[in-house]
């Protein structure tokens, strides 16, 4: 008899592997799209790492593509900026 295959994870979790792989793959547009959005609603980088409570050096990481946001900070800059996450990518 064959062996029926179990469900890996949700819908939600996969979501997330997905997010997590364009991050890695687009990471200076990622960057760049963050940069534009934050400067389309005036903030500077210390207004958007005060909304979020991130450091203000982390967001210029991100911006420049030193460093890879997590998913849930990835969420909170969607947020703090107004769009969806899929709009910065």
């Amino acid at each position: 008899m064959a062996e029926r295959l179990q469900p890996v994870g949700s819908i939600s979790s996969i979501t997330s592997v997905l997010l997590w792989v364009m991050i890695t793959k687009n990471d200076q547009r990622l960057g760049n799209k963050i940069k534009k959005a934050r400067k389309q609603l005036r903030l500077t980088q210390d207004n958007l790492a005060e909304r979020i409570g991130l450091s203000t050096k982390y967001i210029q990481f991100i911006e420049s593509a030193t460093r890879k946001p997590s998913l849930k900070t990835l969420y909170k800059l969607a947020k703090a900026l107004e769009v969806n996450v899929r709009d910065l990518f």
